[in-house]
């Protein structure tokens, strides 16, 4: 479980489900932060109603919370 983190996902329109995703890997050039809390902007209000994120997902699931 320790290499798990809660994620809010966009499953469908005005759909949200808190699950267990794998940490990703930091990369070169990249640092990991903790997050404790984030908000939600307009951008998410805007995904949550259209029930998609912006550009190419390629099968992944949409993380919501990008305003930490």
């Amino acid at each position: 479980m320790a290499n798990l983190m809660k994620a809010a996902v966009l499953v469908g329109p005005s759909k949200v489900q808190v699950q267990d995703l794998p940490i990703p890997q930091v990369k070169a050039g990249e640092i990991a932060i903790k997050v404790s809390a984030c908000g939600v902007c307009g951008s998410d209000v805007h995904m949550w109603k259209a029930g998609q994120g912006w550009g190419e997902q390629n099968g992944e699931p949409f993380v919501m919370g990008h305003e930490f």
